[in-house]
C-alpha cells in the first residue's frame, strides 16, 4: 500500500502543470551578427536557438480527490497532447544562414555568377534583417499537430517580455503540409471478422510572430504563449537567458 501511495504521489506530481521549457543560453555568435565571422550552419543554429514544449491540457481524473491539500488551484494537474511546438527568435545570424542555403541553391540551378550571388545574397540579409530584428523582433513558430484547429493562428496569444516590459505578439499567416496514415483494426471471431479503417493526418505548419519593437539580443527574454484553440490548454513559457560568450 505506500508503495502505491509513493507511485500515485510521483505520478501526480509528474502531471502538475510544468509547460515551461528548461532554462539556458544561447551563443552570443548565433544571437548577434559579428563582422568578420563565418557564417555558421543552420541546423547548428536553431539548434541553439530553438526551443521545444508540447502543450498540455489540463485534466482532473475521475478517481481524482479534489480535496487533497498538496495540489494547488494555481497547478492544475495536465496532461501532455499530441501537439508540440518549437519557437526560435530570427536572429541576423540565422537570416545569413538561411540566405547562405537557400541562395547557393539557386545560383548554382541558375549558373549565377559570384557578383550576382553575392548581391542576391546582400540584398535579402539587409531586407530580413530591418524587417524581422531592426522594426520588430520575429520568431520561426513551428506547429506539429494532429489538430486541424491549432494552425488557426487566430486561437493563438502571447507575450514578449523584456527587462521588466511586455509586448503584445502577432501571429502572422504561414505555410504548412499534412501527411495521413490509414489504419485497420480488425476484430471477430469463428471465421467472421470486421475490419474498422480509420485515418489519422499530422499537419505540420511554420508561422511567423513578432513584438511591435526590437529587443536587446545579448539580455534575457520570455515568451508567453497562450493557445486557445480547445479548452484548457495551458499556457506556456520560452525563455532564452543571456548569453554565455
Amino acid at each position: 500500500m505506500k508503495l502505491m501511495t509513493l507511485m500515485t504521489t510521483v505520478l501526480m506530481a509528474s502531471l502538475l502543470f510544468g509547460c515551461t521549457t528548461p532554462s539556458k543560453s544561447s551563443k552570443m555568435t548565433n544571437l548577434v551578427w559579428q563582422e568578420g565571422s563565418p557564417v555558421a550552419a543552420k541546423k547548428d543554429i536553431l539548434a541553439d536557438l530553438s526551443r521545444t514544449v508540447y502543450i498540455q491540457k489540463e485534466v482532473t481524473p475521475a478517481n481524482f480527490d479534489t480535496n487533497r491539500t498538496e495540489v494547488s488551484p494555481n497547478r492544475p494537474m495536465a496532461a501532455s497532447t499530441r501537439t508540440w511546438v518549437r519557437i526560435y527568435p530570427y536572429t541576423e545570424p540565422l537570416l545569413r544562414a538561411q540566405a547562405s542555403t537557400m541562395f547557393k541553391e539557386k545560383a548554382f540551378k541558375e549558373k549565377w555568377s559570384d557578383e550576382k550571388l553575392a548581391s542576391e545574397e546582400k540584398n535579402y540579409i539587409a531586407k530580413a534583417t530591418e524587417s524581422f530584428t531592426k522594426k520588430a523582433q520575429c520568431f520561426g513558430l513551428e506547429i506539429n499537430t494532429s489538430r486541424s484547429k491549432a494552425l488557426q493562428l487566430k486561437y493563438w496569444y502571447g507575450k514578449l517580455e523584456q527587462s521588466g516590459e511586455e509586448q503584445d505578439l502577432t501571429f502572422s499567416k504561414g505555410t504548412g503540409f499534412s501527411s495521413s496514415t490509414k489504419s485497420t483494426i480488425v476484430t471477430g471471431g469463428n471465421g467472421v471478422y470486421a475490419g474498422t479503417t480509420s485515418t489519422y493526418t499530422k499537419y505540420f505548419f511554420l508561422a511567423t510572430v513578432c513584438s511591435k519593437k526590437p529587443i536587446d539580443m545579448a539580455n534575457e527574454f520570455k515568451l508567453k504563449i497562450e493557445p486557445r484553440y480547445e479548452l484548457k490548454l495551458l499556457p506556456f513559457t520560452m525563455s532564452w537567458l543571456p548569453p554565455k560568450n
